[in-house]
């Protein structure tokens, strides 16, 4: 199992609320088997399950493509998805099947034909990184101007 340091350990409700979905959309999809905690799953009643930030990316993947109505095709496919490094991006066929693909091969992959969807994780991955690094504000708290 992967155990990344502490400041990469993301809980389940903030799992969620990262990758902008509900704690029971993403308990639904953690039953379905299509994304699961890389870091601990939490087995037991009083354990918590603790996800890593590619995990929280599969969840805004899978977020993204169920806006087009193509979560329940493509849920294990992102669900095994291995992230790299670098500029890359999640495209996912009609089939139901997702890859990443280096960004600057993206024409030559979609020319292929056929209908596919696209996901760009990199404004997500600077939000986590930036959360890693400390320097993103807390969430959870509201901040009204009078």
């Amino acid at each position: 199992m992967n155990t990344p340091d502490a400041t990469h350990v993301i809980s389940a409700p903030e799992a969620a609320a990262l990758a902008g979905i509900t704690y029971r959309q993403l308990d639904h999809w953690a039953r379905q088997g299509w994304v699961s905690p890389s870091v601990d799953r939490g087995r037991g009643r009083s354990a918590r399950r603790l996800y890593s930030p590619d995990d929280v990316v599969r969840l805004a993947a899978l977020r993204h493509f169920g806006g087009a109505r193509a979560d329940g095709a493509l849920g294990r496919s992102v669900g095994a998805l291995r992230l790299p490094e670098g500029d890359v991006l999640v495209v996912a066929d009609a089939d139901g099947t997702a890859e990443c693909v280096p960004a600057a091969r993206l024409r030559a992959r979609v020319s292929r034909g056929g209908p596919y969807l696209v996901f760009d994780p990199a404004p997500l991955r600077a939000r986590l990184a930036a959360r890693a690094g400390g320097t993103e504000p807390a969430r959870g708290r509201v901040r009204r101007s009078a």
